[in-house]
């Protein structure tokens, strides 16, 4: 039987939370600089969310091999779409209702096709640009991540050489970080995806290579301390330097975070309920908290009463919304999933257990 890593569940917690403070207070109803000089990192929420679902991916890639001597690629990637595109869609309807209401813009049919962190500026439903670089890694991934574990070794090396690709991309977008748009330049997969490749790098440790990962583990403390510095240095160097090693940084912060609490005792608070719960449904709350502040917004815009409690109300709407969908449509997506295909259970159980399931 899986055990569930409750260290990785207040990862993913910390994750959503720091997301939605960031989309709060960036939207407050009246300017709090001194706020959201601190909260603008809450943006990088979604980066942590990016090593996480790396770890999470290799996992299943590297558990389904071992276990079964083979990955039904065709099979593990039309799972991962079941578990996260319904979801994805529902959500897509809602915003678009919304948009088509307000705005009476069309339709974009580049959303159904995970198109649109490609474009120039993301028109609307903007905190989707993540799900497009997870679904065109999950694409992708399977097959290479596979074809060097199996037919070379010290895989774990040639893994992490396309992590650094992102940088030297970067490095040519001349100077896109000038622009403010947001689009292409902070969103196009070929950019953003380092978070996932360390994260399949570091469950391809634990799966395959148990001595290297202890040794990882043993000095991630100090790696991390590295990490924090080159974060620090890479935000200093502003401008152009910064758009091109901010990101990379900061997923190697994430990453040495991960490979230091993942498998240990819990962490305070790890194994609290609300934990568990943030973290259980930290997708739905993801696909709907901008919504729900959006809603919040207009709340607040009708009463200085109505705006004085704004810090309540908007909590109090995220919460809900995110317990809905996950409830409704995500839990339901999930059951769909395990009867139109269900995991590969014929097999004797693996020699090991993994550290982390989650809903996979």
């Amino acid at each position: 039987m899986r055990t569930r890593d409750s260290n990785l569940d207040l990862l993913r917690a910390a994750a959503i939370l720091m997301v939605v403070v960031y989309h709060v207070a960036q939207r407050w109803p009246v300017p709090l600089p001194r706020l959201t000089a601190v909260t603008q990192y809450g943006e990088y929420g979604v980066d942590l969310f990016f090593v996480l679902s790396g770890w999470l991916i290799g996992g299943l890639l590297w558990r389904e091999q071992e276990r079964f001597g083979n990955v039904q690629v065709a099979r593990f990637i039309s799972r991962r779409a079941l578990r996260t595109v319904p979801p994805y869609l529902v959500a897509l309807a809602i915003f678009y209702l919304g948009v088509f209401v307000t705005r009476h813009e069309r339709f974009d049919w580049g959303y159904f096709l995970f198109l649109q962190n490609y474009y120039q500026n993301i028109s609307y439903f903007h905190i989707s640009w993540s799900l497009c670089v997870e679904e065109h890694f999950y694409l992708v991934m399977p097959m290479i991540a596979l074809a060097i574990s199996t037919r070379i070794g010290r895989a774990h090396m040639l893994l992490l050489i396309p992590a650094l690709f992102p940088i030297f991309f970067r490095t040519f977008a001349g100077n896109a970080f000038l622009t403010e748009d947001f689009g292409y330049y902070h969103t196009a997969t070929h950019l953003r995806y380092e978070g996932l490749l360390l994260g399949v790098w570091a469950s391809f440790l634990y799966q395959k290579h148990s001595d290297a990962w202890r040794i990882l583990q043993r000095f991630a403390p100090f790696a991390l301390v590295l990490s924090v510095a080159a974060l620090v240095g890479a935000a200093a160097l502003g401008g152009r330097g910064r758009y091109i090693f901010f990101y990379f940084a900061t997923a190697l912060t994430f990453l040495f975070l991960l490979i230091w609490i993942a498998g240990r005792k819990p962490l305070p608070l790890a194994g609290s309920r609300v934990v568990f719960w943030i973290a259980s449904a930290s997708y739905s709350v993801y696909l709907t908290h901008t919504l729900a502040l959006g809603l919040a917004l207009r709340t607040a815009g009708r009463s200085p009463f109505l705006a004085a409690i704004h810090l309540l109300t908007v909590s109090a709407l995220i919460t809900a919304a995110g317990a809905l969908f996950y409830l409704l449509v995500e839990r339901p997506s999930l059951a769909l999933r395990h009867r139109l295909m269900p995991g590969r259970t014929h097999a004797p159980s693996p020699l090991r257990t993994p550290l982390l399931r989650k809903r996979d």
